[in-house]
């Protein structure tokens, strides 16, 4: 492969993975555990958070707490492994420093 096709393919594949991440940063991923609910959008934002009223008692509160992390962090390990999935696949067989 000549210097030219090699450009020509880090090209293509920067503007994949830009177009990728684009996507990946406008897409929402909803969790919902027993009665609350996060959105979350790709740049690990908060877009929403409902919570069911039957858990607004005082005595809830620790465990809307605990729901509150328990969403937000599946939410954001769904995003992590779907970035790491979807570029991970852009580059895979390549051995390249700072690329997944």
């Amino acid at each position: 492969m000549n210097i030219q096709q090699l450009m020509k393919q880090a090209q293509s594949m920067q503007s994949d993975m830009e177009k990728i991440e684009r996507e990946l940063n406008e897409k929402h991923t909803t969790v919902g555990n027993q009665g609350l609910t996060i959105t979350m959008n790709g740049k690990h934002e908060l877009v929403s958070v409902t919570v069911d009223p039957s858990l607004l008692h005082p005595e809830n509160k620790e465990i809307i707490e605990d729901l509150v992390l328990l969403s937000i962090n599946q939410a954001t390990r769904t995003i992590q492994d779907e970035r790491a999935e979807r570029l991970g696949a852009l580059t895979k067989g390549l051995n390249l420093p700072g690329f997944m």
